[in-house]
This record gives structure tokens, sequence and C-alpha cells, in this order.
């Protein structure tokens, strides 16, 4: 308020000090509101895209929106709840002739202990044995196509996995009877 009476003050004593002609008064006048509602419009409509511009950056646009922004999406970018998790299947190729043979082995000792405790239970005639001769997996690991993370479920999270395996495996078995 104290400005806009300063400001008029200024104008005032420009007017006594430079003496205008009435005519040069109107016109100066009317360019100046001219000059001013052309710079309110101006200021206004750059405020109204601001606000437009800044309501968009605050929602998910989704896939279609994006597409809709930037022309078209590159091929690496997924925009879905699920993850794809290129980098962990890297990882996977590199450390699977490990991982197989650790897995192979931990299968091997388990069911091989399940087979001779049922063996024993259930005893059947003509039947000594049943272990794993050969266990392999394949050279092809097991790959993770996409993980979605979910808290819907009170008490916890779910952890979902999509898993493709095309490996070709290789079990023998071998089943030792006895004689008679």
């Amino acid at each position: 308020m104290v400005l806009f009476f300063s400001l008029l003050a200024l104008q005032l004593l420009l007017v006594k000090v430079l003496s205008p002609s009435p005519w040069g008064l109107l016109a100066f006048s009317c360019w100046g509101l001219l000059l001013g509602a052309a710079v309110s419009v101006v200021y206004f409509y750059n405020k109204k895209r601001k606000r437009e511009v800044c309501d968009v950056m605050g929602v998910n646009l989704g896939l279609k929106g994006l597409q809709h922004l930037l022309g078209s999406l590159p091929t690496w970018l997924s925009y879905t709840e699920r993850e794809k998790v290129l980098w962990f299947n890297y990882v996977l190729e590199k450390v699977w002739p490990f991982y197989d043979k650790g897995v192979c082995k931990l299968v091997k000792t388990q069911t091989e202990a399940v087979f001779e405790q049922q063996l024993r239970s259930l005893k059947v005639p003509g039947l000594k044995s049943i272990a794993f001769k050969q266990l392999t997996f394949g050279d092809a690991p097991f790959r993770v196509e996409s993980v979605l993370v979910s808290d819907k479920q009170q008490g916890g999270l779910v952890l979902e996995l999509d898993l493709r395996w095309c490996g070709e495996a290789n079990i023998t078995l071998a089943i030792e009877l006895s004689a008679g």
C-alpha cells in the first residue's frame, strides 16, 4: 500500500515537473494502459502454463502419457509394475557353472537320503538302493524374466519372480537290485 502511494506521488511530481500537454498526457496514459494490459495477459498466461506443467510433473503419467509427451520411448525403458533384472541374469550366466555344481550336490544329498529312508521303511523286495549316477542341470542358467515386490499383504512383503529355464538337464538314476 505504501508502495502504491509513493508511485502515485512520483507520477504527480513528474506531471508537475514535465508539464505535458493534456493530449500528450492522454495519449501516453492510453499507451501505458495498453502496455500494462498486455504485460498482465502475458503474466497470467505464463502463470497458467507453469501451473499446468507442475500439475503434469506431479502426476504419474503411465506409459501412454510418457509416449504422448516424448513422442517415442527408448527400447530400454520399461514402465511397468514388474521390474526387468537384466543385470541379475548377467551375473547368473557368469556364476552358473559353480551354482549348478552346488545345487546338484545339494539335491543329490537330500534326495538320496530320502530314497534310502523310504527304501528302509517300505522294504521293497529286490530293490537294494536308488542313487544318482549323473546329475547336472545343463549349461544354460535359468533366467529371471521379471520381479514384482508388493506390500498389499498385511504384515509383510510379497516377492514374485517369473523364472524361465530352458536347460538341458542330464539326470541318470542308478537302481541297484539285489540278486535273486
